[in-house]
């Protein structure tokens, strides 16, 4: 599996801190018993009673699927530009806030920046941040 395809080590322990759906059949990053983490595709039943940690690494469409279309009428974002993914929610041309815009060479990473950021910008769980509207 080539990483680029998937949330990075780092973002996908983070994703599961603040409460990403850790079920289904993905992707996982998962400790190995040399202590390293190597990306598997398996499904999460076996994940959970196989010996070592594991936190799912989505793709950019299962992110997608978990952002809000829209918030206030700001509509979610999704662009390249040389090599830079950039997520954002704008209306008219215009970004919401400074500060509320992330980047990544990684698409599955800059998407997952924005889960985290709306997660942690009010406590939200996951079913809060699909029907977000703040």
């Amino acid at each position: 599996m080539n990483e680029k395809h998937v949330v990075s080590l780092e973002l996908s322990k983070k994703l599961k801190e603040v409460g990403y759906p850790q079920e289904g059949g993905y992707f996982v990053w998962k400790e190995q018993d040399t202590g390293n983490w190597d990306i598997v595709e398996i499904f999460i039943e076996m994940a959970k009673t196989s010996p070592g940690d594991f936190a799912v690494a989505p793709l950019a469409s299962e992110l997608m699927e978990r952002l809000p279309d829209s918030i206030r009428d700001y509509d979610l974002i999704v662009s390249k530009l040389d090599d830079e993914f950039f997520v954002y929610y704008e209306r008219d041309g215009v970004a919401v806030r400074e500060g509320f815009d992330f980047k990544d060479t990684n698409l599955c990473n800059a998407l997952a920046k924005m889960y985290i950021y709306l997660a942690e910008i009010g406590g939200r769980r996951d079913d809060e941040i699909q029907r977000m509207d703040c």
